[in-house]
């Protein structure tokens, strides 16, 4: 009698890791295909970015054509004058009072050198 338990609990334990087994593999199908549309939301995500990128300052809407470099005050840009030719590099700045006078005085510098 208690080999036939014994037996019975073995079957039993088999059936569940089959079973365990089994919903393991599907969740891991599950999540493959899960990783793999992410994946390709995200690149699709990066090439709208990369399309999409415009910038408006002043009435004039730039499309920015690529990262330039990082600084202190903040990051550069190389952009292109929508509908032409002009290319421009564009500086993005946190707006605070502190650099706003640092920025005027870049503008005034670069329009005096434009001359």
């Amino acid at each position: 009698m208690l080999m036939r338990e014994h037996a019975e609990m073995a079957k039993r334990l088999a059936e569940e890791q089959e079973q365990g087994k089994k919903q393991h593999e599907a969740a891991l199908a599950q999540m493959a295909q899960l990783m793999i549309l992410l994946i390709a939301a995200q690149a699709e995500t990066q090439t709208t970015k990369k399309e999409e990128q415009l910038l408006e300052i002043e009435g004039v809407t730039y499309v920015i054509t690529e990262f330039v470099n990082k600084g202190g005050f903040g990051q550069i840009y190389k952009g292109v004058v929508k509908g032409s030719d002009r290319v421009a590099a564009i500086k993005v700045m946190p707006n605070s009072p502190l650099i706003q006078k640092e920025i005027e005085n870049e503008i005034r510098f670069l329009r005096l050198t434009k001359k």
